[in-house]
């Protein structure tokens, strides 16, 4: 039970961190990173290297919040 609860209290330091730099991308970009995620997959924003950066760490943050919800469930 200690080493889940040190696992989830890491995840969520982890996910924090990543929400921080999304939210820089969103202030950036005025796009909230759900919308920018969708406009990405339907190939309506050409892909850079920095909005790359973005759909990566938003892939992240979700497979981040299945493993929180896991945690949740244990």
């Amino acid at each position: 039970m200690e080493q889940q609860n040190k696992d989830l209290i890491l995840l969520i330091l982890d996910m924090q961190g990543i929400e921080d730099r999304l939210r820089e991308f969103e202030r950036k970009y005025r796009l909230r990173s759900s919308v920018f995620y969708q406009l990405v997959k339907e190939g309506k924003i050409e892909q850079r290297l920095e909005l790359l950066e973005w759909v990566g760490l938003y892939e992240i943050l979700q497979a981040r919040e299945v493993e929180y919800q896991r945690l949740l469930q244990l």
